[in-house]
């Protein structure tokens, strides 16, 4: 796994990803949180060669 790419995912750039205006800031974090975990799963499947 590309540590270093890992390390630089922006937080913002899920917010505009998820294009939510009315959640509070507990439901914003765990889509957030759902959002970056399918981008570590796809970097590691990518690293694995899957």
């Amino acid at each position: 796994m590309d540590h270093e790419r890992v390390a630089t995912v922006d937080i913002s750039k899920l917010d505009e990803e998820l294009e939510v205006t009315d959640l509070s800031k507990s439901d914003l974090y765990e889509n957030e949180m759902r959002v970056l975990v399918r981008f570590l799963q796809a970097e590691q499947a990518e690293c694995l060669g899957a």
